[in-house]
């Protein structure tokens, strides 16, 4: 399911773009980010969230999303391998000053 885009997605998307101002300076987590609209468009917002991280559950969905990032013009950096630390990222939402320009991985976060 996550190689197609949900309708749901494209209502998230027209979200985020209307309401931008709560997205900037903040850390974004997409839990079963699919084909990565939803970073996409978030990536593109001015002022931009300084992070935005898009898990989903598969390495083909992981490389999915990649591709996805690089026909669009988002450059990925290298995920946050351990869990805890990237929850411990995500915990005041603000990123600090020292920061500049949207960070964006993609991350494999298994479940079952």
């Amino acid at each position: 399911t996550g190689f197609s885009i949900w309708e749901a997605a494209f209502v998230l998307c027209d979200f985020v773009e209307s309401s931008a101002h709560v997205f900037a300076g903040k850390s974004v987590l997409e839990l079963g980010a699919g084909c990565g609209l939803t970073a996409v468009v978030l990536s593109r917002l001015s002022p931009a969230p300084c992070r935005i991280i898009m898990t989903d559950h598969t390495q083909p969905l992981i490389q999915g999303i990649e591709r996805n990032m690089a026909i669009n013009g988002v450059h990925l950096v290298a995920p946050t391998a351990d869990l805890g630390q990237l929850v411990a990222c995500l915990g005041g939402g603000e990123c600090g000053e020292r920061e500049r320009g949207v960070k964006v991985e993609a991350v494999l976060l298994e479940w079952e």
